[in-house]
């Protein structure tokens, strides 16, 4: 089961597993057969676990979009960081091996290479939230894998959904490129 399937790097994920027997989630975005489902609610992914009682679980839920998250910052903790404690305790509950990506915006890359056991230090509040996601996974799931990925790139939907095209439209307009407030 793959949550957060309708994003840039669900729908990559979803394609890697080819003709393998998989069921995608999505929150609002369930075109192609994406399942609906709340990850911000423990009832709404107990009921999911419980009816497809998957081996594997893959948690792509995020948001990373300043533009997004900035009115809302509630609204993108509760995406970011609960649905991530909510998605591992469903999976251990469920008996299901965990897979929980989180970024490298956990480091500010002043000093690679990144190790497992490097300290984070936190670019802004996108890298603070996948930090925390991280600490609620292993609190609920000590034995999940957490995956720390790049910038995500690949086939987009719309310009903003990677970080790219966004420094692209950046530089193009003669903005300032950096990091957001902490």
């Amino acid at each position: 089961m793959i949550f957060g399937a309708s994003g840039l790097l669900g729908r990559s994920v979803m394609r890697a597993f080819g003709d393998m027997t998989v069921t995608g989630t999505a929150y609002s975005r369930t075109a192609g057969g994406l399942v609906a489902v709340d990850a911000t609610s423990a009832d709404a992914i107990a009921r999911l676990l419980g009816r497809v009682r998957p081996d594997v679980v893959v948690n792509c839920v995020g948001e990373r979009r300043p533009a997004v998250w900035a009115g809302a910052p509630e609204r993108a903790r509760a995406g970011n960081v609960d649905a991530a404690g909510l998605i591992a305790e469903g999976a251990r509950r469920c008996g299901a091996r965990l897979v929980h990506i989180s970024s490298n915006y956990v480091f500010d890359g002043t000093a690679p290479p990144y190790r497992p056991g490097s300290l984070p230090n936190l670019l802004n509040a996108y890298g603070r939230w996948k930090l925390l996601a991280e600490h609620a996974v292993r609190r609920a799931c000590p034995d999940a894998a957490i995956l720390r990925l790049p910038v995500l790139y690949g086939r987009v939907r719309f310009a903003a959904e990677t970080n790219l095209t966004e420094i692209a439209r950046q530089v193009a307009s003669g903005a300032p490129v950096g990091s957001t407030a902490r």
